[in-house]
């Protein structure tokens, strides 16, 4: 595996072991596999997100030294970030991606961990970490949208791996503004997750809300096998996950948890919908 240009600091004896790190790497969380697009500035985003919020809750870093392991025993109860060596995240038995030095561990009961040599971690107890969100409204802020890449993150990397003897894969697509991503009438295909930007919802040719960056947009139509319901108009511009129908399909079996988070998707953007359409009505 090629790696970034960048510098192995010295080893340290920990309780001990033998604890090795890397500096200096610039796409850290790498995918193991072909690469993916999009996924280097995705882990860039998580990577800084990650730093300020462990920074700020650096006095609550408990050091976790671990041995070599196929399943690292990671405490549910807690946070954990990699401090030294690296760790490869797994789907099953299908690795993933690679986290180093800095990287937050995504917290999914799908997701184990690896370890081929030594590594240290620091583990940030959840009680206190709660307790300080709830107090400090802009760690709070900075948490979610952590909590949103990771979601982000997961559904690229499954997306492009689930269905892989399959001719249809996820792809990144661009939008202009101006341009249509999703029509109303047409039969559904594809389920989008919106990477960056902002659209406008349109149905009959009337705008009747927005959706941004980091929402799932047509599920509903793919799950339901309907036709598009209402239109969705590039407002910016957008880049977004393109996954087809069936392959989004094989994703949710296999990784049941994002249904959770589909729920919510949309539950939210009917709610802005009908105020939307109350607002209009008036």
């Amino acid at each position: 595996m090629i790696k970034d240009a960048g510098e192995w600091h010295a080893p340290c004896l920990v309780n001990d072991t033998l604890l090795f790190g890397y500096r200096g790497r610039q796409n850290t969380m790498m995918t193991l596999g072909d690469p993916l697009p999009g996924f280097a500035a995705l882990a860039r985003d998580y990577k800084r997100l990650g730093s300020e919020l462990t920074v700020a809750l650096a006095d609550l870093a408990i050091p976790r030294p671990q041995p070599p392991a196929d399943r690292l025993p990671l405490h549910e109860e807690c946070l954990h970030v990699v401090r030294g060596g690296m760790v490869v995240a797994r789907h099953g038995e299908s690795p993933l991606f690679l986290c180093d030095e800095g990287d937050v561990l995504p917290q999914d009961t799908e997701l184990s961990y690896k370890a081929d040599s030594a590594v240290l971690l620091a583990a940030y107890p959840w009680k206190i970490v709660l307790q300080r969100l709830q107090k400090e409204s802009h760690l709070a802020a900075l948490w979610e949208r952590l909590r949103d890449l990771r979601e982000r993150i997961l559904l690229h990397m499954l997306a492009a791996r689930v269905g892989e003897d399959h001719h249809a894969h996820s792809a990144f697509v661009y939008f202009q503004p101006g341009e249509v991503l999703i029509r109303q009438g047409e039969h559904a295909t594809d389920v989008y997750h919106l990477f960056e930007g902002e659209a406008d919802v349109l149905v009959d040719d009337v705008a009747v809300g927005q959706v941004g960056e980091g929402e799932v947009l047509g599920a509903i139509a793919v799950l339901t096998g309907s036709s598009r319901s209402a239109t969705v108009r590039a407002r910016t511009r957008c880049s977004a996950v393109r996954v087809p129908g069936s392959q989004f399909h094989q994703l949710i079996r296999a990784h049941p948890t994002l249904i959770q988070r589909l729920m919510t998707d949309m539950a939210r953007q009917i709610t802005r919908l009908n105020h939307r359409v109350v607002a209009l009505s008036g």
